[in-house]
């Protein structure tokens, strides 16, 4: 059996901090004050306030009252994508490496016991709400340490030289930017939009952000070096301030040129190599 060289994406799960939770109150009539009236258990009034009033009897007529309130919700990560280069590459003939397979749309499966997979992909729930004090976030990530074989045989070595270690470059313009929802059940994305699309269409309220900001370079290139891992080298990769990324945002690489893993023929050796690429969500642009 053939082993294939694969990098791991370790999933991790950022919070932030919560802006101070509003309580809705809805009325029939907006001159009745319905705030004063709520307890624990009915606290968005409707229970507590007076009664319909039926203004018709006999044609069967009147109106009623009914309230709802929502409270802010977390800043998460709920998905980080596995890059798999290949393990059948010739040694010292190449010094670019696209991924090995083509990767799925949103929504169009999850690891089961179907075989299906889930999309290569990052997404970023923001449920904080729009409202003044939030900020927007940001994404970075980082080689844990250099690519090793099962034997600890690394490629390139740890130095100042970002060019002495394989390069993992992430193309995120060539990548497919959605927001959907986010179905923890099984990651798939719903309800999607155009990629990149801000949602103003107000048939589609869900929406109401602008796509987040994609870094890197002037091609929107990401450089991951893999021998620069310490807590500081965080690579950004997506960024959104307060206008941007609210709901669930994707970016998924699902193109085999998404990613590109460049290692010069000096450092290549034969074997199979992994390495860990840490995520890390932060509150507040890049």
């Amino acid at each position: 059996m053939k082993r294939t060289a694969y990098t791991f994406a370790a999933i991790l799960l950022a919070t932030a901090s919560l802006g101070s939770a509003t309580t809705a109150f809805a009325a029939g009539n907006p001159d009745q004050a319905l705030s004063n009236v709520a307890t624990k258990g009915q606290e968005n009034g409707a229970e507590l306030a007076p009664n319909g009033t039926v203004t018709d009897t006999k044609n069967g007529s009147g109106s009623s009252y009914i309230g709802i309130g929502f409270k802010p919700g977390n800043l998460t990560l709920n998905m980080v994508p596995n890059f798999d280069f290949g393990g059948n590459n010739d040694f010292m003939k190449s010094t670019s490496f696209d991924l090995h397979a083509a990767g799925i749309d949103f929504g169009a499966g999850k690891s089961d016991s179907t075989g299906a997979h889930s999309p290569r992909a990052a997404i970023v729930t923001d449920a904080r709400g729009n409202t003044d004090d939030r900020t927007g976030w940001n994404l970075k990530a980082k080689f844990e340490g250099l690519l090793t074989d099962d034997s600890n045989k690394a490629l390139g070595k740890a130095s100042s030289d970002g060019n002495a270690a394989p390069i993992l470059v992430l193309h995120t313009k060539k990548a497919i930017v959605q927001a959907g929802t986010f179905d923890d059940n099984g990651g798939a994305f719903g309800d999607l939009l155009n990629p990149g699309a801000a949602q103003t269409d107000p048939a589609k309220p869900l929406y109401t952000g602008s796509a987040p900001n994609l870094v890197g370079d002037g091609n929107n290139d990401v450089s991951i070096y893999s021998n620069k891992n310490t807590d500081g080298d965080y690579v950004p990769v997506w960024s959104a301030d307060k206008t941007q990324g609210l709901r669930s945002w994707g970016m998924n690489f699902k193109d085999k040129d998404t990613a590109t893993l460049k290692i010069p023929t000096s450092q290549q050796d034969i074997g199979v190599f992994h390495a860990k690429l840490n995520w890390s969500l932060g509150n507040g642009p890049q």
